[in-house]
C-alpha cells in the first residue's frame, strides 16, 4: 500500500528521446502528407488563391515549378526543421523555428514570382507544419539529449 502511494506522488520521468531517426520519419510524414494531399486535390483552392493573388500583382506569365522539385525542398526543409526542433531545449524556442521556416518559405513565393516561377507554396507550408508539430509533441513527451541538466564547469581548485 506505501510503495503504490509514493508512486503516485513521484512524477514519471519522460523516456530519453532521440534526434536522427524522429527527425528522419517525421520528415518522410511530412513529404507523404503533402504529396497525399496534393495528389487528392485537397490543396487545390488554396494554391489557385495564391496563384491569383500573383496573377491580380501582375506577374501573367508564370512557369510552373515542377513537383519533384517542391518535394526535395519540403524533404530538405521539414528534415532540418524537424531535427532543429529535436535539438532545442525549450518550448519557445522550438515555436520560433517553426514560425521562422514557415515565413521563410512562404517568403520563397514572391520572390520566385519575380523571376518568372509559380512555386506551389501551399503543400510546402502543410509539410512543413506537419513536421514542425510531430518533433514539436514528440520533444515535449521525451527526455531529449540537449534537455540534459547544466553543471557546473570545473574550477582550478577542483582540478588540483
Amino acid at each position: 500500500m506505501i510503495e503504490q502511494v509514493k508512486s503516485k506522488s513521484t512524477p514519471a520521468r519522460k523516456p530519453a528521446g532521440k534526434v536522427g531517426v524522429p527527425a528522419c520519419l517525421f520528415a518522410l510524414l511530412a513529404v507523404l502528407l503533402a504529396m497525399v494531399f496534393e495528389r487528392i486535390g485537397l490543396l487545390a483552392s488554396a494554391g489557385a488563391w495564391v496563384h491569383e493573388a500573383f496573377v491580380r500583382m501582375g506577374f501573367v506569365e508564370l512557369l510552373p515549378v515542377g513537383l519533384p522539385v517542391v518535394w526535395a525542398l519540403l524533404a530538405l526543409n521539414s528534415f532540418g526543421l524537424s531535427w532543429a526542433v529535436l535539438d532545442s531545449p525549450q518550448l519557445w524556442r522550438r515555436v520560433v523555428l517553426g514560425l521562422g521556416v514557415g515565413v521563410i518559405t512562404a517568403a520563397w513565393a514572391p520572390v520566385l514570382a519575380t523571376l518568372g516561377y509559380d512555386l506551389p507554396v501551399v503543400p510546402l507550408l502543410v509539410g512543413i507544419f506537419w513536421a514542425w508539430f510531430c518533433a514539436t509533441i514528440y520533444a515535449q513527451q521525451h527526455r531529449m539529449p540537449c534537455d540534459a541538466p547544466l553543471t557546473k564547469p570545473a574550477t582550478m581548485d577542483s582540478v588540483s
